[in-house]
C-alpha cells in the first residue's frame, strides 16, 4: 500500500515536470531568472504568460493575440521585479514559522542523535562492568587447588578489565568531543537562522531553481490582470492548500513621497517591531523615499528618529507592550501569516498599519478577543476557506471586469 502511494506521488511529480502536455502543467523549473515562469495565467484569455528578456525581465500575455491572428495586441505586459518581490514576500510569510519550527526540530534531533550515540558507549561500559564483576566472582569462587582453572579465569578477568578501561576511555573521549548536544545559545542561533529566511531568499548566491521549487510547492497558479483605471496589477493566487488570495500592487514602480508628519507616523509605528535597518528595507521596498528623495539607510532612519524624538526599537518594550508582527501573531494563533493578513484586512484582528503595503503591528491581547478566537476556530475547522463566511472574502475569479 505504501509503495503504491509513493508511485502515485512520483507519477504526479513527473507529470507536473512535463512540458509536452500543453498548458496543463507548469513543467520543471529551469535555470532562467524568472521566478514565476509558467505559473502566471492571464485572467482575460486564460493563457499562460510569456517571459521576455528583451527590455529587462517582463511578463507578457500574447497567446490571445496569436489566436486572434492579424495584428491584434496582447492582453497586457508588466515588469517582473515588483510582482516577483510581492510573491516572494507572501511565500516567506507562509514559510517563516515553518523555518523556525524546522530549526527547533533540527536542534532537538541533533540533541537526540548525540544522546543516542552517547548511550551506546554508556551501555557498553555497563556491559563491560558486569562482565568484569562476573569474571571476578568466578575467579574468587574457584578453589586455589585448581591452579590451571584459576590461571585461565585470571586471564579472562584481566581481559575484561582491559575492555572496561577501553570503553570508559572511549566514553570520556566522546564527552570531550566538540560535537556535543547543542547549547541554549546554539539552539537560539538555529532559531534565528530559521527566522532569517528573507536574507537567504534574496541573497544573490541562493539557487534560483530551489526558490522556484519552493514557490511551486506553495502556489499552484496565479491569475493575473491589470486594472487600467488604477494602473495596478491584480494577482489572484491559488495556494496549494486550497486557499485563494487577491493582491494589488502598482504597475509602475512609482515612489510615494510623504511629508514629515506622515513619515513620523510611519517610523513611530514600525519602530515598535522593527529595527532601523529593517525599517529602511521596508521603506525602500515600498518606494517611500527620504524627505530629500534619497533611499533609506539604517543611518538615515536613526537620524530621522533622533531628529524627531522617536524612540528606537527595544525588544523588552516590545514584549512588555505585547507588540507583534504578522508572523509572530500567526505563530501565537497557530495559523498562517497569510490568514492573519486576511483577518486584519477583514477587520477581525485590530492592527496598526500606517500605510497600505507596510507591515502591521498587532497587540497580543487583541488575539484573545472573542471575535478573533471565533474566526480562528472556523479557520482551523474549514480546510478550504481562509475566513469563516466573511463577506469580504476574495474570489479567484471576481465578477468585476477589469478590462
Amino acid at each position: 500500500m505504501e509503495s503504491t502511494s509513493i508511485q502515485l506521488v512520483n507519477l504526479k511529480k513527473i507529470a507536473a515536470n512535463t512540458r509536452s502536455r500543453g498548458d496543463v502543467h507548469p513543467g520543471a523549473p529551469g535555470q532562467g531568472a524568472s521566478l514565476l515562469a509558467r505559473l502566471l495565467r492571464c485572467r482575460r484569455c486564460g493563457h499562460r504568460l510569456h517571459v521576455s528578456y528583451a527590455q529587462g525581465l517582463r511578463y507578457t500575455c500574447r497567446s490571445g493575440a496569436l489566436q486572434r491572428k492579424a495584428h491584434a495586441k496582447g492582453c497586457f505586459s508588466f515588469a517582473a521585479r515588483r510582482v516577483e518581490r510581492r510573491v516572494s514576500e507572501l511565500v516567506l510569510y507562509a514559510v517563516q514559522p515553518a523555518g523556525v519550527e524546522a530549526a527547533r526540530l533540527a536542534a532537538e534531533q541533533m540533541a537526540a542523535a548525540h544522546q543516542g550515540r552517547r548511550q551506546v558507549w554508556v551501555d557498553r561500559v555497563e556491559a563491560c562492568r558486569e562482565a568484569e564483576a562476573r569474571a571476578a566472582r568466578e575467579y574468587k569462587a574457584t578453589d586455589e587447588t585448581y591452579v590451571a582453572v584459576r590461571r585461565k579465569l585470571a586471564a579472562e578477568w584481566d581481559e575484561c578489565l582491559q575492555t572496561l578501561h577501553i570503553a570508559e576511555r572511549r566514553l570520556a573521549e566522546f564527552d570531550a568531543q566538540r560535537e556535543a548536544a547543542p547549547t541554549a545559545a546554539e539552539c537560539a542561533q538555529l532559531e534565528s537562522l530559521g527566522a532569517d529566511l528573507e536574507r537567504v531568499w534574496f541573497d544573490a548566491d541562493t539557487d534560483p531553481v530551489l526558490k522556484k521549487q519552493i514557490v511551486r510547492l506553495l502556489i499552484e497558479e496565479i491569475m493575473v490582470d491589470v486594472d487600467p483605471a488604477r494602473d495596478e496589477i491584480v494577482l489572484g493566487i491559488h495556494w496549494s492548500g486550497g486557499h485563494h488570495s487577491e493582491h494589488r500592487l502598482p504597475r509602475q514602480g512609482r515612489r510615494r513621497r510623504l511629508g514629515v508628519r506622515d513619515l513620523k507616523e510611519v517610523v513611530e509605528t514600525l519602530r515598535k517591531v522593527l529595527s532601523d535597518e529593517a525599517i529602511a528595507a521596508v521603506l525602500n521596498r515600498e518606494g517611500i523615499p527620504c524627505l530629500r528623495g534619497e533611499s533609506w539607510t539604517r543611518a538615515r532612519v536613526t537620524g530621522f528618529r533622533r531628529q524627531h524624538n522617536i524612540a528606537a526599537y527595544n525588544a523588552r518594550e516590545k514584549e512588555r507592550q505585547g507588540w507583534l508582527t504578522q508572523a509572530e501573531a500567526a505563530t501565537r494563533l497557530e495559523i498562517s501569516p497569510i490568514s492573519v493578513s486576511r483577518l486584519v484586512q477583514a477587520g477581525v484582528i485590530p492592527a496598526e498599519q500606517p500605510r497600505d503595503g507596510l507591515p502591521s503591528v498587532i497587540r497580543e491581547p487583541d488575539l484573545h478577543l472573542p471575535e478573533v478566537q471565533r474566526a480562528v476556530y472556523h479557520l482551523k475547522a474549514s480546510k478550504n476557506r481562509p475566513l469563516p463566511a466573511d463577506p469580504n472574502q476574495l474570489s479567484l475569479f471576481p465578477t468585476t471586469n477589469l478590462q
